[in-house]
């Protein structure tokens, strides 16, 4: 970002810069488990790409994600 200071008396200007962090929450039903990353909470930057692995126990297939993507 660009910006302009007209100078009449001495000043002190500091440049703040900020990343976004987001939370994301992994978990999954008692047939199966989130092999990548792992299930809990973790933070990532905006713009990260996440994949996600699921896998289900014998006998049982994944279906779908559900929740916020």
């Amino acid at each position: 970002m660009k910006t302009t200071i007209e100078m009449f008396d001495n000043y002190t200007i500091t440049a703040q810069f900020s990343v976004n962090i987001y939370n994301l929450n992994i978990e999954s039903t008692e047939v199966g488990e989130v092999e990548k990353p792992g299930e809990g909470a973790f933070q990532y930057e905006h713009g990260e790409e996440v994949n996600l692995t699921a896998v289900p126990e014998e006998g049982w297939y994944f279906e779908e994600w559900t929740g916020d993507y």
